[in-house]
C-alpha cells in the first residue's frame, strides 16, 4: 500500500522565508548560501561547525580574533565582504558553540571558475585572475615583521577568493583570524602542539616565500600543466612587494627546490634521481628549513604535469596528506612510496 500524498493545509499560512544550500568549506567551517525570496544572495560561514564547535567562552574570543582579522586586513586594503552580522549559537545541551558569520554574496570562487566554467581553459582569462589574487596578497607581503615574516598571515588558497558580477575580486576567508595576538602569529586552530607544526604555518601564511608558495601550489592544484607558467606569474604578481634582491633570491630558492630537480630528471628520463630525490624532500631544506609533507605536494604537482598522475590521483595525494600538527611517520613513508611508484 503506497502511503498517501501529504495535504496542504486548507488555510495554509505558512511560507517559505529563504532557501538554503549547502557548500564545501574548509576543514573547519561549513559554508551555506541563503537565498531570501526576494532573491537576495547572503553567505553564513559557519566556523567551528566541522569540528564539533568551540566551548562558549573560546568562541567569544574568537569571534573576537576574528573582527580584529578582519580590521588588520581592511586596513591593508584587502577587499573584504561587508560583515553583516555575527553570531554565536549555543547548544545548551551539548555545551559547545558555533561562531555564524554573514555576508553578501561576492561571486563563485576561483576554485570553482577554474574547475567548472570555461574560465580554466582560457589563459588570458586564468592570467588575469592570478594578476588579482596577487595584487590582493601584495599588501600583506608588502608589510614586514621581520626579514621575510609578514605583520599579517593570510591563506592564499583559491577557494578564499571570490569574482563577482563586476569582474572583481574579493577575499572571504577569517578563519582561522591569522594575525599577530600578542605578538604571537595565529597560524591555525587548534593551535598547534609541536614545533614542526607551528614553523610550518608560519611559514606558509606569515613568510613572503611562503605564501607565494602556497598561492602556486593551490593554483597548480586545480591546473598542474600550468604549474611552471604559474611560478613565473605570481613571483612577477608580487613584484611590487619584493625588492630586486628578494625577488632574486626567491626565483633562485625555487630553482634549488627538490621539486625542480624533479622536474629536470623528468625530462630527462631519470625515473631512479627522480625515486631518489622524493625519499629524501621532507627533510631537504627549502628556503633554510626543511619542508616536510609540502615539498611531497610539490613533487606530486610535478608529476601531474609530466603526466604521471592523474588529476584525481593528484586531489587524493592531497588530501591523504592534509594533517594539522605532525604527520605520523607511517603516512609520511606511505606518501614517499605513492609518489615513488608514479614515477
Amino acid at each position: 500500500m503506497q502511503p498517501a500524498e501529504p495535504r496542504q493545509p486548507e488555510d495554509a499560512h505558512f511560507a517559505p522565508i529563504a532557501e538554503i544550500f549547502g557548500l564545501r568549506g574548509g576543514v573547519n567551517s561549513e559554508i551555506r548560501y541563503v537565498r531570501s525570496p526576494l532573491g537576495t544572495l547572503t553567505v553564513e560561514a559557519r566556523y567551528g561547525a566541522k569540528k564539533g564547535g568551540f566551548p562558549h567562552a573560546e568562541a567569544v574570543r574568537w569571534s573576537d580574533d576574528i573582527a580584529a582579522y578582519h580590521d588588520e586586513l581592511a586596513r591593508r586594503g584587502v577587499p573584504l565582504p561587508p560583515l553583516e552580522r555575527m553570531v554565536i549559537e549555543h547548544d545548551r545541551a551539548t555545551e559547545r558553540a558555533v561562531i555564524v558569520k554573514t555576508s553578501p554574496w561576492t561571486g563563485h570562487d576561483v576554485s570553482h571558475l577554474l574547475e567548472h566554467t570555461p574560465v580554466g581553459g582560457d589563459p588570458d582569462a586564468v592570467a588575469r585572475l592570478v594578476r588579482q589574487i596577487c595584487a590582493i596578497l601584495v599588501p600583506i607581503c608588502a608589510e614586514r615583521h621581520v626579514g621575510w615574516e609578514t605583520e599579517v598571515g593570510i591563506d592564499p588558497r583559491c577557494s578564499n577568493f571570490t569574482v563577482d558580477a563586476d569582474a572583481r575580486m574579493w577575499f572571504v576567508d577569517l578563519f582561522p583570524p591569522r594575525f599577530r595576538k600578542n605578538g604571537i602569529p595565529i597560524v591555525e586552530w587548534p593551535h598547534p602542539q609541536s614545533d614542526e607544526g607551528f614553523r610550518l604555518g608560519v611559514f606558509k601564511h606569515f613568510d613572503v616565500r611562503g605564501i607565494a608558495l602556497t598561492t602556486i601550489a593551490q593554483l597548480s592544484r586545480i591546473l598542474p600543466l600550468q604549474k611552471a607558467a604559474f611560478e613565473n606569474d605570481v613571483i612577477a604578481g608580487l613584484a611590487a612587494a619584493l625588492r630586486p634582491e628578494e625577488r632574486t633570491e626567491l626565483a633562485d630558492g625555487l630553482a634549488r627546490s627538490p621539486w625542480h630537480r624533479v622536474r629536470t630528471a623528468l625530462a630527462a628520463g631519470n625515473t631512479a634521481e627522480v625515486a631518489a630525490i622524493i625519499a629524501g624532500a621532507p627533510t631537504e631544506p627549502v628556503f633554510g628549513a626543511p619542508y616536510g609533507v609540502y615539498a611531497l605536494r610539490e613533487i606530486a604537482l610535478e608529476l601531474a604535469a609530466a603526466g604521471r598522475l592523474t588529476r584525481q590521483a593528484l586531489e587524493d595525494f592531497f588530501r591523504a596528506s592534509h594533517y594539522e600538527d605532525a604527520l605520523p611517520k607511517e603516512r609520511l613513508e606511505g606518501l614517499i612510496r605513492q609518489l615513488q611508484a608514479a614515477t
